[in-house]
């Protein structure tokens, strides 16, 4: 990008003197706003798309579901902050977080368009067992020790054995979105 600008710089110079024995006060005035639009222009893009991070998928992407969690290779959490459903299926595919606007967003590689994002606190554990889904009281041990129940009536049946969990602070409380489900259910912890 800087070399471009550079080029552009140097023909938009040539010209504006060139044009500097041309009579017209209008035109080389015009010739000299079109050169510093050009200089500063890449300037405003950069500040416009800030770059947070570079980094890849931690395991499979399957596209956006309306409040989908993602794990980063370098640790980082970020969940979907607007709804758009895109299916996309990659195993680690790489990724550019950045803020626009007080906002971030983030685009997978391949993604025909990015989905803003919130960065979130999140740890992973499993399942101590079997999950057979949501019943509206459901507790869930796992395999650290912690024991968990559901906090909000959701009923979802599924079977899995010692799925991965994703559990993340809310504003208020914490969720749970179990590996193979779609939505999180917020959790409280019993111990």
């Amino acid at each position: 990008m800087a070399v471009g600008t550079i080029v552009i710089c140097a023909v938009m110079y040539f010209v504006y003197f060139k044009l500097a024995n041309y009579p017209s006060m209008h035109i080389r005035s015009s010739v000299a706003v079109i050169m510093l639009s050009l200089l500063l222009a890449p300037v405003a893009v950069c500040q416009s798309q800030s770059p947070r991070a570079y980094s890849r998928i931690d395991g499979i992407f399957e596209g956006w579901r309306g409040d989908t969690i993602v794990k980063l290779t370098n640790g980082e959490f970020w969940q979907q902050a607007s709804y758009s459903y895109q299916y996309d299926y990659k195993y680690m595919p790489y990724v550019h977080v950045y803020s626009r606007g007080g906002r971030y967003f983030m685009h997978v590689e391949g993604a025909r368009s990015p989905v803003r994002v919130i960065p979130i606190q999140a740890a992973i554990s499993q399942i101590d067992g079997t999950f057979k889904g949501w019943s509206g009281d459901t507790i869930v041990k796992l395999i650290n020790g912690q024991i968990w129940q559901q906090a909000e009536y959701s009923y979802n049946y599924t079977y899995a054995y010692r799925p991965s969990v994703v559990i993340y602070k809310l504003e208020s409380g914490y969720a749970m979105q179990v590996e193979g489900k779609e939505g999180s259910v917020r959790v409280k912890r019993l111990k």
